[in-house]
């Protein structure tokens, strides 16, 4: 009797769909059984949570793997590849203004004798920023670029002391700032490998003045049993030894200091190439001389000059 009831009660409930003539319980469906097949299937809230997330997740493998570029390699120092701006396009900046700043970073950074780690660190951020803000006074797009780059470059030489390994990872950063930002000058060095174009420092004055001297106190001994004489031959012969030798040396003698250089640097320097002017003479002459004192003299200008470099500071 209790079922027979349940079963009038739903009876009475059931709907008749208007669009197929079915009936169905509003209670239990929202329409009859075609209407529910044709309807589109809604996804639950979990499901579509789980579906947004895995495409997400997809899409970030897809970056990592295709849209990511790789890091430059590093070179064991912590310098990476210098994220250079690109600059094509943009006129560079002409050296000549800067010619004073430039000469003397690069002094301190292709100097082959260093004088200590930290204190190259040092000279290096401090002729680099004095670079870098005199540039920039230009205002001008180009400038803008060399200053973020600069500004790079200087971050990694602040990073730690610079001892001679990464002296030349340094040296071929800038190189690449350099040769990006600056036109070209007779003077700029492109020291591609990191060797040392740009001037050094004292002990490569105080060397040449060493061999120079030496060269000097060795003709000299052999002038002595020639002057007086009328020994032609034997005067050629020494001219030709000697000047083989004078020439070797004026082909690896070092530039002239810079005016603000070291006061005992300049005074050597002087005395250098005055030894140097005797010794030309001497090699040009083709008859023998009546004394030693050409070569005396020259070889007292190549001593004085022996004496300042080594009075100069590095």
């Amino acid at each position: 009797m209790e079922h027979d009831l349940k079963w009038l009660h739903r009876q009475n409930r059931m709907a008749r769909c208007k669009k197929h003539g079915l009936h169905y319980d509003p209670k239990v469906a929202r329409g009859c059984i075609l209407c529910l097949k044709e309807a589109p299937r809604r996804v639950s809230k979990p499901k579509f949570l789980l579906l947004l997330l895995a495409i997400l997740g997809l899409s970030f493998a897809l970056f990592q793997i295709f849209g990511k570029k790789p890091p430059p390699a590093d070179d064991g120092l912590g310098i990476r590849g210098l994220p250079v701006s690109a600059s094509s396009g943009i006129e560079r900046i002409d050296p000549e203004a800067h010619r004073v700043s430039i000469l003397a970073f690069e002094d301190t950074l292709f100097d082959r004798n260093p004088s200590g780690p930290s204190r190259t660190r040092d000279r290096l951020d401090a002729t680099g920023q004095t670079l870098q803000q005199e540039v920039s006074r230009q205002g001008k797009e180009a400038i803008a670029e060399f200053r973020d780059d600069m500004e790079g470059f200087l971050e990694l030489v602040r990073a730690q002391p610079v001892d001679p390994a990464r002296q030349v990872q340094l040296q071929k950063a800038w190189t690449q700032i350099r040769n990006r930002h600056f036109a070209e000058a007779a003077w700029l060095a492109r020291a591609e490998t990191g060797a040392a174009e740009s001037q050094t420092g004292a002990s490569r004055y105080r060397s040449a003045g060493a061999d120079l001297e030496s060269l000097l106190r060795d003709a000299l001994a052999d002038v002595e049993p020639l002057a007086g004489t009328d020994d032609a031959d034997a005067w050629k012969s020494f001219t030709n030894r000697f000047g083989g030798r004078l020439e070797s040396l004026i082909d690896e003698k070092p530039a002239r200091p810079r005016a603000n250089a070291d006061a005992q640097l300049l005074l050597g320097y002087q005395s250098f190439e005055k030894a140097l002017r005797g010794a030309r003479a001497l090699a040009r002459r083709g008859n023998p001389p009546g004394d030693t004192r050409q070569v005396a003299s020259a070889l007292e200008a190549a001593e004085n000059a022996r004496r300042a470099f080594e009075k100069a500071r590095e």
